[in-house]
């Protein structure tokens, strides 16, 4: 009964206790993939690749239709790090990533969500905003009153096959 009464605590609480299976989302799918499994570091960046399917038509979006060209919106190489230093302890991680051309090493200048075509980009996990609101509301309210600020976009992110949750991707500054 204890064991049973803990499980229910840590799963309310969000501990991570029991993993969550997300399959399909509104929100676009951001499948990250290290080559050889490397483990992300915060000092350089790591190659590998990064699929985002996404149909901008209120299309649900499902992890099974990677190999579906109708639904990917970006398909290609990464360098991707981790971000931050006080996060580097937070279940989730900030990442920086640039887009690399198949060389691996010039940078691949795209445009991720009809954002203007860049290589640098961030996603924010929105650690200390519960209401995962607050960062892209100010932003977009900067944006509107004639000030630059970062475009973002939610999405559901995946690293090495795992899910990582809900982050918003950001141009980096």
């Amino acid at each position: 009964m204890k064991k049973s009464i803990l499980g229910l605590v840590m799963a309310l609480m969000g501990c991570g206790a029991m993993a969550q299976t997300v399959t399909s989302s509104p929100l676009p799918i951001v499948l990250i993939q290290t080559d050889n499994n490397a483990t992300i570091p915060d000092d350089y960046k790591v190659p590998g690749t990064m699929t985002i399917l996404y149909v901008d038509d209120s299309t649900t979006n499902y992890v099974t239709n990677q190999n579906n060209s109708a639904y990917i919106h970006y398909q290609g190489r990464i360098g991707i790090e981790k971000r931050g230093s006080t996060s580097q302890n937070l279940s989730k991680r900030h990442y920086g990533f640039e887009t690399r051309q198949a060389d691996d090493v010039s940078n691949d200048n795209v445009s991720l969500f009809g954002f203007p075509a860049e290589n640098d980009w961030t996603l924010n996990p929105l650690n200390y905003d519960n209401s995962y609101l607050r960062d892209p509301l100010s932003y977009a309210l900067a944006n509107r009153t004639g000030h630059y600020a970062s475009r973002t976009f939610y999405c559901e992110v995946f690293v090495g096959g795992n899910y990582r949750g809900i982050y918003s991707l950001c141009e980096k500054i």
